[in-house]
């Protein structure tokens, strides 16, 4: 229901890119790392993005990044490669939400992250 009021007090939802943003973060130099990928982007820093943890992205936002799908670059890094997929978009809304993550670390050892 929250997310429904959410999208309706939006002027144009379809345009949305909504989630916790993350700015001026670094590209990964560390071959080893599994969130290497400075041989698919060689920049500094990567374009203001929404952590992966979850975001929404408008159907004009979907429908831009489809009509691209054959020239982009599959990015190692999928919130990041949102990012870098959508940065031209002249239209984009980008709606900064803030988020509080927790983890916790079940008797078995696997971790749990909550949002």
């Amino acid at each position: 229901d929250n997310l429904l009021l959410f999208l309706k007090s939006e002027m144009k939802p379809q345009y949305i890119y909504a989630g916790s943003f993350i700015t001026d973060n670094g590209v990964i130099d560390n071959p080893q790392s599994k969130w290497y990928n400075r041989d698919l982007y060689d920049h500094d820093t990567y374009p203001d993005y929404a952590s992966g943890p979850g975001y929404f992205l408008g159907s004009k936002v979907m429908d831009y990044i489809l009509a691209k799908r054959e020239s982009l670059v599959l990015y190692r890094v999928e919130d990041a490669a949102v990012g870098i997929w959508t940065q031209d978009m002249t239209q984009l809304d980008r709606v900064n939400l803030a988020a509080v993550v927790y983890t916790s670390v079940c008797q078995d050892g696997s971790e749990i992250i909550y949002v």
